[in-house]
């Protein structure tokens, strides 16, 4: 028996995460070539290519972008700042709670942990 499919075809939405990297930036390649099939949804990255990830919101046209809590405020600036370069008017989310989780007393780093939390204030990465 053949598979009946709908002439009516909406593009399938998609989240990406690591989207600056290597396999993001490929998978952005292929989306692109299939903008019928895909709508990306979301993006996120850990914060160490603002431009491109900036450059990847506006344009995917994605409504939310996930980055590392520290690194969400200079996102904005350089989305504010690529959005300007394009004489776009392109508006992107970045979640609340990624702005205001470091002053949460549960945040892992917070300079106010919980009774019983060991903070990791001023840790870095290795």
């Amino acid at each position: 028996m053949p598979i009946m499919t709908s002439a009516f075809h909406e593009p399938r939405g998609l989240v990406l995460l690591g989207s600056t990297g290597s396999i993001g930036t490929q998978a952005i390649d292929v989306i692109e070539r299939n903008r019928d099939r895909f709508r990306v949804k979301a993006i996120s990255a850990g914060g160490g290519n603002l431009e491109a990830l900036a450059r990847q919101a506006l344009t995917l046209d994605v409504e939310y972008v996930g980055i590392a809590a520290d690194r969400a405020a200079a996102f904005e600036e350089a989305f504010r700042a690529e959005a300007g370069r394009r004489g776009a008017a392109g508006d992107v989310q970045v979640p609340a709670w990624q702005r205001a989780a470091r002053a949460h007393p549960s945040f892992p780093g917070s300079a106010n942990p919980e009774p019983g939390r060991p903070s990791t204030a001023g840790c870095t990465p290795p």
